[in-house]
């Protein structure tokens, strides 16, 4: 699942991620197909559709005029999903530093830590 993080959220425990790209039978954690509603109908039920989304804490996608126009996601896996993704952000960040020569060996940063334990 690609997403572009313009979200809008109620503070309390739901969240919509809006401009969601969702390519079902991709590297998704959701094993089940996933709901697909128009968000016309989302607009009628929405407190259905929360109630939903706290039970079975599966997302749903809101079509619009055919589309994936949004998706409803509980905020814990929400909140997950941004934990996960600044992690592997990271371990980019750090496997570029490495090829460019940037990385330190394990001995010279103990012999820093020992230096400051010291010190």
């Amino acid at each position: 699942m690609r997403v572009r993080l313009a979200c809008v959220h109620d503070a309390t425990r739901y969240v919509i991620l809006c401009g969601v790209h969702f390519h079902p039978g991709s590297d998704s954690d959701v094993e089940t197909e996933p709901r697909y509603s128009p968000v016309t109908e989302f607009r009628a039920n929405a407190a259905q559709f929360i109630e939903h989304v706290n039970d079975t804490r599966e997302p749903v996608i809101l079509t619009q005029h055919g589309p994936t126009a949004a998706v409803l996601l509980h905020a814990e896996s929400y909140q997950s999903m941004l934990k996960e993704l600044g992690l592997l952000r990271d371990v980019r960040i750090a496997e570029k530093d490495t090829a460019a020569g940037k990385g330190r060996t394990r001995a010279s940063v103990a012999k820093t830590l020992r230096a400051r334990l010291a010190g």
